[in-house]
């Protein structure tokens, strides 16, 4: 799935965003943020980058079926897809509720459930912004060459 979401979020036009530029500074260690961060822009790796780790962090936390089951279910792309799901992610501030969960001391069994039930809040919101303005299917990249 990761290799899919790879391949699919380079034919898009979403990595080459701001909204993909989080996700290129998170992949440096913190030395290279604080001396070189204005390279990163240039870094001619940086669509590889950014679609690496969009797609390894939705895939990681939303499962393996997420993806193909909102593209099916939306229509939307997906570019739209994971820019939606790491917006809200960010809203719901799963970066600071996933850890909290992992370090509670919770079961294994009760951990699995408080996880996703984050996981289900994030999707609910993205099925929610994905259908308040649903995207058009953004042509391949080899047809806007």
């Amino acid at each position: 799935m990761k290799i899919w979401a790879f391949s699919e979020l380079l034919e898009t036009t979403w990595i080459d965003t701001d909204r993909g530029h989080p996700l290129l500074e998170r992949y440096f260690p913190q030395r290279l943020r604080d001396s070189v961060r204005t390279y990163f822009p240039k870094h001619p790796l940086k669509r590889e980058i950014v679609a690496t780790m969009a797609a390894n962090h939705v895939v990681n936390h939303a499962g393996i079926a997420f993806l193909p089951r909102v593209a099916t279910a939306t229509g939307a792309e997906v570019g739209h897809i994971v820019a939606a799901y790491l917006e809200a992610d960010r809203e719901l501030d799963g970066e600071a509720l996933r850890p909290q969960v992992v370090e509670s001391g919770l079961s294994a069994d009760e951990e699995y459930a408080k996880l996703f039930e984050i996981e289900e809040r994030i999707e609910a919101v993205v099925f929610e912004k994905l259908q308040a303005a649903p995207p058009p299917r953004a042509e391949p990249a080899a047809a806007r060459t």
